[in-house]
This record gives structure tokens, C-alpha cells and sequence, in this order.
């Protein structure tokens, strides 16, 4: 015990050293540090703890890096301590443990799977981590010696037999270190064979191996203590056997020890060979822990395969960046021949969107490789990288045009087989419509069935597309939690328009059709699903509006076919010139929309009172809160009958095809948005008192900082809830500027 002891009390030592562990001055039982030793984990390249201060910081590079809060690390300091805490995680990776329990014989590198399986012991417990501290850690020598002294007769007859026969050929007989290392490479190869046969062979020699541990271990420890020298010495030399296995070993302990980000093949623990694999490998390093922004292990592995893609292309046995210096020939290698490969077949060459993903990933690859090889890169090839650098952006500007160009052709070439105006109101005149439009309002009359609930589902569709046709995008998908929308977050729900018989027609499609499509394993949020139990998206939506037009039959076929939420937006005449720039410049950042896009698309007068808040309005559908608002709507619907044709596409007096106003669009003071707007100067009151000392302190406050101090306040908190965080964030530090400029 006292061995182990001071075994244990070597390694908090080192561990110490390494920032792993601190403030252990306030535990006094050594069992204690030693358990803490077993609890902390490998930390990540861009998470964990200082080794300076003991915080956790999820950017540690750039905190140590800063000189207020951090400790002014430069690079070469933090490189030096990271190569020296992953070589000691990688040693520990690969040492030999023996069961602390009593009574059993196992020893190998997997403990903490052993004491699952055969223990019942979970993994990641606190007994888990005091026996692994307990267990005796076995050092290959060690092991060498007690096969040796448990191998039977027969094969120490074997061995004396080989050793003489060498001898007789005039060679000097080997070692019992030298025949345990050969016996081992023999072992590596048969595992690369059949790994699976081995493992169990394995398990079963190292529990015979260890049959005589408790009557050895006086004699065993003294030994580690007589040849600790030597076995570093020897672990050298076994270095290299080990590596050929090191993979197999690594992928194992995974699941033991934490599991790593997987980095792809030029990650942290990768073995360059030449120059460049350690350039990709050093950019893969620092891709993990950058100053400012972490990037998932998903889009390192992708980037650093573009640059090892781009230069096998141009040479396929690439060793330094001398692919990189003739930007022509590159240029000619990879990129041209894509788009000439994508030009003859589609499926062959790469698009104009991938190839500018490659030459982003190349441009951040030199950038990191002039600066890394500053000192040893001539001016000549210094010149040239820079230079390959630069003509990055012109590439993605021109392969960019493209794009925009092949998007306008497929969008232009709807024009041709675009409705008129005439043909769109006759659809709300067909008979497919009054039938709809009758088995929705008198349900009682119908025995429905899913292929109803699908007729209405698309006629609803319709009708929400026709009455928003001004939007600058299609109305695709409709649930409660809208969040995946890009601008929800920050700008809140989608605006959309719900006249009161749209919204009437909503609710009772809710009530009895929505139930028709719901299966199992439906997503209970959708609004609309398909016959699957799938919420829709906005290919579904197109297909969806070409099966109603298909039913009306009032639209040619080759307007049919290409029939969509955009080409009713075509149909509609825009009217920009009627919106003025204030109100255009509102409903732009509401939108979350450029102002290129506002002129092109936005056409309708007051837009900002007469839209409502689809997500609100949904939300409260789904959730049954209108049920006293739709029965008011039905019984004034019974009193007042209205007529069939929706009135979705009004002409005017003059007979002209130009679109007016809603009849929302005087309802100002009693509209949704106008008491979103209330809310939200409320909202930025109360926020404005909560958070004056960061609005007006000297010393620019962190986002943290801001967040921290709006969640910790309970009216500010369920403004936060509400609103989302980043929203209510973006109203400090907006409030924060204009005191700044006030202040000027």
C-alpha cells in the first residue's frame, strides 16, 4: 500500500505541473486527490480548464492569450503546454491496470469497461472512479517478467531448444525481452486478421497470467522501484512497436475515457510525413481552437478535405505547398476541370456553390500557412501564395454570377406559361371551390375521409398564398415553434395576412380535418401534414397548390405543371411606388429582408398594420385558446351567410388589374402588430432600467455579462423567455450605442 501510495502521490505531483489539477491544499485525505486525479477529464483543444486560474472557458486559446482578463500567453507557451497535457493523456491512454477487486485475476487497458460488464459498476460513478484510482498500474516489464514465471515447462523447453539451435547456426540466442517483443508484433498481426479470436485469447491468457498477483506484490513493487530509469528507457523503444496498434487502442479507449472530436485523419493525434500533412495538421489545430469562433469537428474534417482534395489534384504526391505557387496550373487542374465535367454531365463535376466552398477553404489554408512559415518561405514563394490567395475572392465573384444567372433562367422561364389575372379568378369561381368551401363550414353534412381532409388542406393552402401573394418569399411551412425559420430568432414570427374567414376556415380544418392525417409518429407541432403523418415544407406546398389547380381545371397544362407559391406572386401586379420608404424600410428589417428585395416584391399600402403575426395567431389555434373566438365566428356566420367566391383578388372601379389595399388595412390601433409594437416599447423600458449600468458604464460590457443580468431579474427574465435572448441582447447594446452617440 505504501507503494502504491507513493505512486499516486507521483502522478498528483505531475498533474499539478500540468494545470490538471488545483487548489488541492484544501483536501486533506490522499485517497480524496487521488479520486479528483480520476474524475477530470481529457479536456477539449477549445474547452476546459486554466491551467493558470482552474475556470472552465469555452475559448481557452483566447483566454489565455488576452492580458485583463486572461494571462497574456503568447502562442509558443500554449502550443508547448498543449503538446505536453495530449502526451501525457496519450501515455495514460495505453497503461496497464489490474482489478482492485478482490478475488480477480484481470489486468489489460480497458478498467472501466471490466467493472461494468463483470462489476456492474457505472461508468463515470464515483466508486468507479475511486477503484481505478485504486488500481495498480502494471508496467510492460512487469507483465513480461510473471508470463515468464507462469509459462509451463514445454515452453521453456521450446525456447532453450530455439536457443541452442541458434547457437548451432552461429547466431547469439535472444533475450526473454526480445522473444516477449516478438511475440507481441505476432500477436499485432493475427489481430489485424482476425481481431475478434484474439481479443477472446487475450482475455483468457491474461487471466491465467495473473492467477499469483496478491502473493507477488511486494517483490513486484519493489522491482518498479529498483527499474523505473530503465522502463522509460525501454518504453522508447517500444514506442514504435506500439504506434502500428495505436489506432485500434485509441478507437477502443474512446468509451473509456471520454470521447474525443473526431478531427478526421490530419487531427491532433495524426503522424504527418512530410510538410504539408503537418501544415494541415497544424491548421486543424487551430481550426479547433481559434480566437473568437469554434467551428464543429464536422466542418474542420470538410474544410481540411477541400485543401488535401485541391492539392492531390494538381499533384497526387503532394509534400510541401509547391502545388500552391502556379495558380494556373491549379486553376486548371481542379477547378476548370470541374466545370467542364459538370458542363457534360451533372453528376460528374462539382457546382459553382461547392467549388466556391473549396476556394474558401484554400484561401483560409494559405492564410494560416504564410503566417505559420513566415521565417522559412522566400519572397518568391511568398509573393506567389499571396497572390493565389487574393485571386480567391475574384473566383467565387465569377463563379457567383453564374449562379445568380442559372437562378434567373429557371426562375424567367416560368413567364411563358404564367396565368392571367382572369385565369386566377376563375379559379375562385369553380365548382371545386363551392364544394370545398361547403364541406368546411357545414362538416355535418359530410362523411369525411383523408382524401377530404387532403382536398382541404390544399385549398387552405391556396388561400394563404392568394391573400399573402405580396411577401417577398412563398408561405411553406406553418408550426407552433417556427424557429428553424432563419429570421425568427432575432425578427420573431413570419408576418402574414388571416382574413376572417381564413381564420374561421383555419379552425374548424383544425378541429375536424387536421385529425383525418395524424398517424403515429406525426409531429404534433405541423399545421399541415401529408398522408404520411410528415409536416409539409415548401416542395410539399408546391405540389400541394398543383393538385387544387389540377381539381379546378381552369389553368392550361403547361401552366399546371409549373404551377407554384412564386408564379402567384408573378400574377399579382407590384405597386413598390405606393409604399413609402419609411414604412418600406420597417417592413425590410421586420422581414429580415435587403432593401433590393423590399423594392422588388413589397407592393402593398400599410402593409405593417394590416398583416397579423402568423406565429401568434397559430400558436393560439393549435393550442385551442381561440374556441370562444370561433364559436362567435360561426354563430355570426349562421346569422350573416357569406358568399362563396373568396374575395382574395378584388378589381377596382376602373376595372384595372392593379391590386388595392386589404380591408385590414384601417384597423390600426386594434391590429396585432400595433400592440406587438406597445409591448415592445414596454419590454424596452423596463429592460433600459434593468441594465443602465451597462448602457452607461465606461468599460464596454461582455454579451455574457448582459445576458446574465437580464435572466437574473424576473420581469426581464420573462421578457427573455419571450422574446428570446438574443433579441432582448441586441436591444441593450442598441441602447448601449445610442448613448454613445448622445454622449459625442
Amino acid at each position: 500500500m505504501e507503494a502504491e501510495t507513493s505512486q499516486e502521490v507521483v502522478k498528483i505531483s505531475r498533474a499539478k505541473e500540468t494545470g490538471e489539477i488545483t487548489q488541492l491544499d484544501k483536501v486533506e485525505d490522499p485517497e480524496k486527490e487521488v479520486m479528483v486525479t480520476c474524475v477530470k477529464k481529457r479536456p477539449l483543444l477549445s474547452t476546459g480548464e486554466c491551467p493558470v486560474c482552474g475556470e472552465r472557458r469555452k475559448h481557452l486559446r483566447a483566454h489565455l492569450a488576452t492580458n485583463k482578463p486572461g494571462h497574456g500567453w503568447s502562442s509558443e507557451k500554449y502550443e508547448q503546454w498543449l503538446f505536453q497535457k495530449q502526451s501525457e493523456q496519450r501515455k495514460d491512454r495505453h497503461r496497464i491496470r489490474a482489478c482492485p477487486a478482490k478475488k480477480c485475476t484481470w489486468s489489460g487497458v480497458k478498467l472501466e469497461r471490466h467493472l461494468n460488464v463483470h462489476h456492474d459498476i457505472d461508468i463515470g460513478s464515483e466508486k468507479m472512479a475511486r477503484l481505478k484510482a485504486k488500481s495498480k498500474i502494471i508496467s510492460k516489464k512487469e507483465k513480461m517478467i510473471t508470463t515468464t514465471k507462469d509459462t509451463p515447462n514445454n515452453t521453456q523447453d521450446d525456447q532453450s531448444s530455439k536457443s541452442k539451435k541458434q547457437e548451432v547456426d552461429g547466431k547469439k540466442p535472444l533475450s526473454k525481452f526480445k522473444m516477449a517483443l516478438l511475440k507481441l508484433a505476432k500477436d499485432v498481426e493475427t489481430k489485424k486478421k482476425c481481431p475478434l479470436a484474439l481479443d477472446s485469447e487475450s482475455e483468457e491468457q491474461e487471466g491465467s497470467e495473473w492467477d499469483e498477483r496478491d502473493e507477488n506484490d511486494e517483490s513486484e513493487d519493489e522491482i518498479s522501484e529498483d527499474n523505473k530509469d530503465s522502463e522509460e528507457n525501454e518504453a522508447c523503444k517500444e514506442q514504435e512497436m506500439d504506434e502500428s496498434i495505436g489506432d485500434d487502442v485509441s478507437d477502443d479507449n474512446d468509451n473509456v475515457q471520454g470521447k474525443e472530436a473526431n478531427l478526421g485523419p490530419y487531427g491532433p493525434n495524426s503522424m504527418p510525413t512530410n510538410i504539408f500533412e503537418s501544415l494541415v495538421r497544424g491548421w486543424n489545430i487551430y481550426l479547433a481552437t481559434p480566437d473568437g469562433t469554434e467551428k464543429t469537428p464536422a466542418m474542420i474534417r470538410q474544410m481540411c478535405q477541400h485543401v488535401v482534395t485541391i492539392a492531390k489534384a494538381v499533384d497526387p504526391n503532394v509534400r510541401d505547398l509547391g502545388v500552391f505557387l502556379d495558380k494556373d496550373r491549379l486553376y486548371k487542374r481542379f477547378f476548370k476541370r470541374q466545370i467542364e465535367l459538370r458542363k457534360q454531365e451533372k453528376s460528374q463535376g462539382l457546382c459553382s456553390k461547392t467549388l466556391s466552398c473549396y476556394s474558401s477553404s484554400l484561401e483560409r489554408f494559405l492564410t494560416y500557412a504564410i503566417k505559420s512559415m513566415k521565417r522559412s518561405l522566400s519572397s518568391d514563394k511568398r509573393e506567389a501564395l499571396e497572390e493565389l490567395k487574393d485571386t480567391q475572392r475574384n473566383w467565387r465573384e465569377s463563379w457567383g454570377k453564374t449562379i445568380a444567372k442559372q437562378r434567373a433562367d429557371q426562375e424567367w422561364k416560368a413567364q411563358n406559361v404564367l396565368p392571367t389575372v382572369q385565369e386566377i379568378r376563375s379559379i375562385n369561381s369553380s365548382s371545386h371551390v363551392k364544394e370545398m368551401r361547403e364541406m368546411i363550414m357545414h362538416t355535418s353534412n359530410y362523411s369525411l375521409t383523408p382524401e377530404d381532409a387532403v382536398n382541404v388542406r390544399n385549398y387552405l393552402i391556396f388561400l394563404i398564398n392568394t391573400e399573402n401573394a405580396n411577401r417577398a418569399g412563398p408561405c411553406a411551412k406553418w408550426t407552433i415553434h417556427i424557429s428553424n425559420q432563419k429570421t425568427t430568432k432575432t425578427l420573431g414570427g413570419l408576418i402574414l395576412n388571416f382574413s376572417n374567414d381564413l381564420r374561421l376556415m383555419i379552425i374548424r380544418y383544425i378541429k375536424y380535418f387536421r385529425q383525418l392525417l395524424i398517424k403515429d409518429g406525426s409531429e404534433t407541432d405541423a399545421m399541415f401534414l401529408n398522408s404520411t403523418g410528415s409536416p409539409y415544407t415548401n416542395s410539399h406546398v408546391h405540389h400541394a397548390l398543383k393538385q387544387f389547380v389540377a381539381k379546378t381545371g381552369c389553368l392550361r397544362e403547361e401552366s399546371v405543371s409549373g404551377f407554384s407559391s412564386s408564379m402567384i406572386r408573378h400574377c399579382i401586379v407590384t405597386n413598390t411606388r405606393g409604399l413609402s420608404s419609411p414604412e418600406k424600410n420597417k417592413l425590410a428589417s421586420k422581414m429580415g429582408h435587403s432593401r433590393a428585395t423590399a423594392d422588388r416584391h413589397y407592393n402593398l399600402i400599410n402593409k405593417m398594420q394590416a398583416a397579423s403575426d402568423a406565429h401568434d395567431t397559430i400558436t393560439t389555434l393549435m393550442d385551442g385558446k381561440l374556441e370562444e373566438k370561433a364559436l362567435e365566428l360561426e354563430a355570426e356566420d349562421e346569422k350573416d351567410e357569406p358568399e362563396v367566391d373568396v374575395k382574395s383578388f378584388q378589381e377596382t372601379e376602373k376595372g384595372s388589374d392593379v391590386i388595392p389595399p386589404s380591408e385590414n388595412a384601417d384597423v390600426g390601433r386594434s391590429s396585432i402588430c400595433y400592440k406587438r409594437r406597445q409591448w415592445s416599447i414596454a419590454d424596452t423600458k423596463k429592460i433600459e432600467d434593468v441594465c443602465r449600468n451597462e448602457i452607461t458604464s465606461v468599460k464596454v460590457p461582455t454579451r455574457d455579462m448582459i445576458i446574465r443580468k437580464l435572466i437574473n431579474n424576473k420581469e426581464t427574465f420573462e421578457i427573455t423567455q419571450r422574446e428570446g435572448t438574443e433579441r432582448a441582447y441586441q436591444k441593450v447594446k442598441h441602447m448601449r450605442r445610442n448613448y454613445q452617440i448622445e454622449k459625442k
